[in-house]
C-alpha cells in the first residue's frame, strides 16, 4: 500500500482542494490481489487504491459495458504497425483451428516468428450474432442506416419506462461492438445517455441500431499494407444537438496513412453561443488526442 501511495506522490497523480459546494467526493477503496507464476505460487502481493464511482447492479454485464477502450485503441495501433512493417498478418477463428489440430502445442508450433495472430481484417460479426440472439433480435428485418434521417430524442418523461437492467445490458453490447464498428458510436453513445430512466422510445431507437447490424454483420476494420504512416484526422461536431441541455456533440477520428487508429463521440461540457464556438471546442478536443 505505502508503494502504491508513494508512486501517486512521485507522478502527481493528485493534489489537495477543497471540496467545492454541493459537489460529492468519491471515496477510495484498497483493492488486494496476489501475482502468481505459472506455478501458481504467489510472487507477490499488489495493492490498488482505486475510486468507487459506480454502483454494480445484478444482470449488468460490466464487462461489456465498460469496454476497454485504450486497449482497443492501443490494439488499432499495434495492427497499423504491424502492417505498415510488412508482418504476415491473418484473420482466423481460433476455436476451428484448434479443432484441426492435435491440441494446443500442435497449433502453436505451426506459427513462425514472423506471424502476428490478430488479423489484419478486425470483425465481430459471431458477436453480432450473439448480441441479436441474446436479446430477441435474430429475426428482425434489416435496415439501412443505425439512426432515422433528423433523429430528435430526448428525456421523454412521459413516455412508459422501460426495464433499465435489459436497457443497459443492451447499451452494455452495443459499446463494446464499437470497437470494429465506429458507424454505431454516435448512436450508441447518444442512448447510453438515458442509461437512468430509459423509456420506449429509447429502446424503439436502439432496436434500430439491431436491425442496422443484422443486415451488415460483415463489416469491420480493414489494416492494409501501406507504406505512407502520416497521421491523419477528421473533427465533425452537431451544434446544440441534444434535446436536453443544448449541449453539442463533438466527434473525431484518426489515420494512420489509411489505417483506422483512434475514434471518439462526446458530448461537449459547457453549452457553446455559436457553431464556431463548437466547432473550436471539438477541434481543440481532437488535437489534444493528436498530441
Amino acid at each position: 500500500m505505502q508503494e502504491e501511495l508513494n508512486q501517486f506522490e512521485a507522478l502527481k497523480v493528485w493534489r489537495l482542494v477543497p471540496r467545492p459546494d454541493g459537489k460529492t467526493i468519491i471515496v477510495t477503496k484498497w483493492v488486494f490481489k496476489n501475482k502468481k507464476d505459472e506455478e501458481g505460487i504467489i510472487i507477490r502481493n499488489q495493492a490498488k487504491l482505486v475510486a468507487k464511482g459506480y454502483v454494480q447492479e445484478e444482470g449488468i454485464d460490466y464487462d461489456e459495458t465498460y469496454a476497454p477502450v485504450a486497449r482497443i485503441e492501443a490494439i488499432r495501433m499495434f495492427l497499423a504497425y504491424a502492417a505498415h512493417k510488412n508482418f504476415t498478418v491473418y484473420q482466423i477463428d481460433v476455436v476451428q483451428i484448434l479443432d484441426e489440430y492435435d491440441g494446443r502445442d500442435e497449433f502453436l508450433s505451426r506459427i513462425t516468428s514472423q506471424t502476428i495472430f490478430y488479423g489484419d481484417f478486425t470483425n465481430q460479426a459471431k458477436y453480432i450474432y450473439d448480441i441479436l440472439r441474446k436479446f430477441k433480435m435474430e429475426n428482425c428485418t434489416p435496415i439501412g442506416t443505425p439512426m432515422a434521417p433528423r433523429t430528435k430524442i430526448g428525456a421523454d418523461l412521459s413516455g412508459k419506462a422501460i426495464d433499465v437492467r435489459t436497457y443497459r445490458g443492451i447499451i452494455g453490447s452495443l459499446m463494446y461492438l464499437t470497437a470494429s464498428r465506429p458507424d454505431i458510436m454516435f448512436s450508441t453513445c447518444l442512448y447510453a445517455r438515458y442509461l437512468v430512466s430509459p423509456r420506449e422510445s429509447h429502446m424503439s431507437a436502439v432496436k434500430r441500431i439491431f436491425r442496422y447490424l443484422k443486415g451488415t454483420a460483415d463489416l469491420g476494420l480493414w489494416y492494409p499494407k501501406d507504406p505512407s504512416f502520416e497521421l491523419t484526422t477528421f473533427s465533425d461536431t452537431n451544434h446544440a444537438g441534444c434535446m436536453l441541455d443544448k449541449k453539442s456533440t463533438s466527434g473525431h477520428i484518426q489515420f494512420l496513412g489509411n489505417k483506422l487508429v483512434s475514434l471518439d463521440s462526446k458530448k461537449q461540457l459547457c453549452v457553446s453561443t455559436s457553431t464556431v464556438e463548437t466547432e473550436y471546442i471539438a477541434v481543440a478536443s481532437c488535437c489534444s488526442q493528436v498530441l
